[in-house]
């Protein structure tokens, strides 16, 4: 433990800190509602056309120039602050074929690589993360290939096995990022928006923070809204998923806890069960569902709850870049993080970060 000195310098910088990342939090949070494209109450509850979708599929004219396409796409609904489902958007990446393949992983990454795996929906719940091989993660993928055999699995055992926003992990293999060749797609935001990736260690290879999303059917993420990266695109590579996805005025309806989860607000309402005795307003929620196929581009304004399905075997990349005022947010979360981990913090509803020890599981 540090001692008394240490103790006092960690107490002022943690009040300093909270103070201005409370001020930084709320300026940001009322930008994002009162700029969102709404203006009633009752505009505020028609998510009619929520998400805009532009299909490239099969479209002679984005050929040849697809990145210019998908850069101006993205600029029109940045600056309007909507969501953009762009179907066929990462199509051209080889990753789109290459991932598809669990030879062509396993031999990338390593059979014995170990991996972290999220059991279930940890916005809601308190569930444990779990290590294994990353080759027993791929032979239950292989055992369990449809979602009928994953909720089959998940009664007996009680876990769906999801590598779950695994910032390293990219950055560990980089002929995966030579898969992702199209990362120039959005080069403007970071050259002329003054924008930024999170962590230097996440940012290794092209200034961008990504996570790493891969999974079994039934794979799930609960409702909770990203406040610091405010452009954040899904690029889909593999399977189906599905989105739910509702304005930042929903926030009335979702009860926001005080779990900590660096760079977000969690909704306490569980999605798929949903308590109405206890959150009554939830019943007035209106939100958009949008599937999600191999190959589709979409990018979510911060502020915009979202909670997320995988239908089947599914592998996602986040882009994420923040504008810099906002990464003084970010350090302080990763400052309360690394407290977390030392033992000198405690989450009054518990956190989503993971501990240092994690148990290793035999699938």
């Amino acid at each position: 433990m540090p001692n008394n000195a240490v103790l006092l310098t960690l107490s002022w910088v943690i009040c300093t800190s909270t103070t201005l990342s409370v001020f930084l939090m709320f300026a940001f949070h009322h930008h994002v509602v009162w700029n969102a494209p709404f203006s009633s109450a009752s505009e505020n509850n028609n998510n009619n056309n929520l998400v805009k979708i532009v299909s490239l599929i099969d479209n002679d004219n984005v050929n040849n120039n697809v990145q210019e396409i998908i850069e101006q796409l993205l600029k029109e609904y940045y600056d309007l602050g909507k969501p953009l489902l762009i179907k066929g958007g990462v199509k051209h990446w080889p990753a789109f074929n290459n991932w598809n393949s669990f030879d062509y992983l396993l031999t990338t990454v390593g059979s014995k690589t170990e991996v972290v795996l999220q059991t279930d929906v940890t916005e809601q719940r308190a569930n444990p993360f779990v290590a294994t091989t990353f080759q027993a993660f791929t032979d239950w993928l292989k055992k369990y290939p449809t979602l009928k055999e994953t909720t089959e699995y998940k009664e007996r055992v009680g876990a769906t096995y999801y590598i779950a926003e695994e910032f390293d992990f990219l950055e560990k293999y980089s002929q995966l990022y030579k898969d992702m060749i199209n990362l120039t797609d959005f080069d403007f935001f970071k050259n002329n928006l003054n924008m930024v990736g999170g962590d230097d260690n996440h940012t290794i290879n092209y200034g961008f923070e990504t996570a790493f999303w891969m999974g079994g059917a039934g794979a799930k993420t609960g409702w909770h809204y990203d406040y610091d990266y405010s452009f954040n695109v899904l690029c889909h590579l593999k399977g189906e998923k599905q989105f739910y996805i509702a304005k930042p005025i929903a926030t009335q309806f979702l009860y926001p806890s005080s779990k900590f989860d660096p760079g977000a607000i969690l909704s306490s309402v569980n999605f798929w069960s949903p308590d109405l005795e206890e959150y009554p307003k939830y019943a007035n929620i209106q939100f958009e569902e949008i599937k999600l196929d191999a190959g589709d581009m979409f990018f979510i304004p911060a502020g915009y709850w979202h909670a997320v399905e995988s239908k089947s075997h599914s592998i996602s990349v986040s882009i994420r870049l923040m504008p810099r005022y906002l990464w003084i947010v970010n350090s302080i979360d990763r400052l309360w993080e690394m407290f977390y981990l030392l033992g000198w913090y405690e989450p009054s509803e518990g956190t989503v970060v993971r501990a240092k020890t994690i148990q290793v599981a035999s699938l």
